[in-house]
């Protein structure tokens, strides 16, 4: 019987420490995709002429799959609209009325 009994505080223990764990590393992750939006944000200041999603992509050593998701995070937010060409953003004239 204390034998169960210690099983089940250890298990208890490893389950509370995994969601301590787990919310760290969320929170670890929102922060590296503000700090990662913040740097897309920055090229456009950098280039206002605009970029392409795999001009981003290469810039920041990811896919284009995960460039232009956080292409379209930008746009959402107001910051970057997607210009006439496919795939190839500029700042919006409105964005710096917009915060990250």
């Amino acid at each position: 019987m204390a034998i169960e009994i210690t099983l089940v505080v250890v298990w208890v223990s490893i389950g509370a420490a995994l969601v301590l764990f787990l919310r760290r590393r969320q929170k670890a992750a929102a922060k590296s995709d503000r700090d990662l939006l913040e740097a897309i944000y920055g090229r456009f200041i950098e280039h206002p002429e605009g970029l392409s999603d795999a001009d981003v992509a290469k810039i920041l050593g990811v896919d284009m799959g995960v460039a232009g998701q956080y292409l379209g995070q930008l746009a959402t937010r107001g910051l970057i609209r997607e210009s006439g060409r496919a795939n190839f953003f500029v700042l919006d004239d409105q964005s710096k009325f917009n915060l990250l």
